[in-house]
């Protein structure tokens, strides 16, 4: 028996090992570009599992400002971030066409491109657009949906005005100035890296919280992100927009909407009447991003929706 004590201790000590291993290349990320066509695709997986793709807002923005607040995923997951075409390290300039078949063309590429069967979605703001027009065109390529601030846009739910009330007086009368000269004009990373936090001040419960939200913002993402958004306004600005399914969609959705969100509350309820197979969480205290206001609990119901859902 006292040859055995050696063994299974070095037996205990390989397999803790290996755990440590495991665990750690499980929270690895690896980054890298997909081409699809003439156009590069910048991405960051991180994790092991079933895959969870990360769709940012904006349009434009990067998925820097979600990558901090969301890498918890990869803990049970393979989680995907990219920076959706023109944005961020992907490829785009002034030049670039962009629009919503390209964006979710390149999110099909993606999936093809990675071998995956299946994708399941994670979109905020005009992610969870892009994620509900994906789910439309591939409704059998897409195992589950969580919408985070969902966007929703019709005549009746158009975003309630900024109140600008919540900021100090320096920051109204910087932000108004910008305003005045016009946000797509300026160049100056420091300069709209402040507008941008004023418009999240006054789109979060506890203003304070936008200091979190970090776009990552320099001149060439700047001229990339006004690109991309000048490409989709015709899109955004149908006020109709409303997505017709040509069937029921079967994919399970989560929809997560801050009660103190730009986007009324009211949108994200119609969305979720029109969707059967969805589940309709609402944080009080909470705005446009209920990732930082209530990290906890959003922490919670996400692993809790695809520990369940994701396939």
């Amino acid at each position: 028996m006292k040859n055995l004590k050696p063994v299974a201790r070095f037996t205990f000590v390989a397999f803790f090992s290996m755990l440590i291993l495991t665990a750690c290349s499980a929270g690895k990320a690896k980054e890298g570009y997909l081409h699809n066509g003439d156009v590069s695709l910048f991405y960051k997986e991180m994790g092991a599992g079933i895959p969870i793709i990360i769709l940012h807002g904006g349009p434009g923005f990067g998925f820097r400002y979600l990558e901090s607040h969301l890498r918890f995923l990869s803990e049970k997951f393979k989680v995907i971030f990219f920076d959706q075409r023109g944005c961020g390290r992907s490829d785009g300039d002034g030049s670039t066409p962009v629009s919503m078949e390209q964006l979710v063309n390149d999110i099909e590429y993606l999936r093809k491109t990675k071998g995956y069967e299946r994708i399941n979605l994670l979109g905020h703001s005009f992610g969870s657009i892009l994620a509900l027009e994906y789910a439309r065109k591939y409704p059998e390529k897409c195992g589950s949906l969580a919408l985070i601030s969902s966007e929703y846009l019709s005549t009746v739910y158009w975003p309630r005005n900024a109140d600008i009330s919540r900021l100090s007086s320096d920051e109204k009368s910087a932000f108004n100035r910008i305003v005045r000269e016009g946000a797509y004009k300026i160049k100056d990373p420091d300069i709209l890296s402040f507008y941008f936090r004023c418009l999240f001040k006054t789109a979060m419960y506890d203003g304070s919280q936008a200091e979190r939200i970090d776009l990552g913002l320099d001149e060439s993402r700047i001229d990339k992100m006004f690109h991309v958004m000048e490409e989709l306004r015709p899109f955004l600005k149908e006020s109709l927009y409303s997505i017709v399914f040509e069937k029921e969609l079967q994919a399970p959705v989560l929809i997560v909407q801050g009660e103190k969100d730009i986007f009324s509350p009211d949108s994200a309820m119609h969305l979720h009447d029109r969707l059967p197979n969805s589940i309709f969480i609402i944080y009080n205290e909470a705005g446009h991003f209920p990732f930082i206001e209530k990290e906890y609990d959003f922490k919670q119901d996400i692993i809790r929706f695809f520990t369940m859902y994701a396939k």
